[in-house]
């Protein structure tokens, strides 16, 4: 079981992804998808969530649509704050991921920029 936030698995899907595309034994490759399909499950849930929050917060069109400007969401100015908050508490939230960790050893034929694997740190065991 891995405990993780919100936030570190927002951070993490891009590395995983790439991971996933990587030519890995069987055992790994196996361990990487487990990991990728609890990810997505809490993650697809985190989209959802946020979105409740920018429409709850963001500034309308006439139809009930939220105003953006070149893809960049239009939150109310008296609600930036709130919203702000909102999404910060959502991104600390702790969840529970029902997956093996994995080890350094396992990782040692992967490419990992140190970037990533900042990002990849909440699954590995040390």
């Amino acid at each position: 079981m891995i405990s993780i936030t919100l936030d570190q698995i927002v951070k993490s899907v891009d590395i995983l992804k790439t991971l996933s595309k990587q030519d890995l034994n069987a055992r790994l490759a196996y361990k990487i998808c487990k990991i990728i399909l609890a990810v997505d499950e809490e993650y697809n849930a985190f989209q959802d969530t946020r979105m409740k929050v920018i429409t709850k917060y963001g500034e309308k069109n006439e139809d009930g649509t939220i105003k953006n400007d070149n893809g960049q969401v239009m939150i109310l100015p008296e609600n930036v704050e709130d919203a702000q908050r909102e999404l910060k508490e959502l991104l600390e939230t702790q969840v529970n991921l029902n997956v093996n960790a994995l080890t350094i050893d396992e990782l040692e034929n992967c490419t990992i920029s140190p970037a990533d694997m900042i990002n990849l740190m909440p699954f590995i065991e040390e």
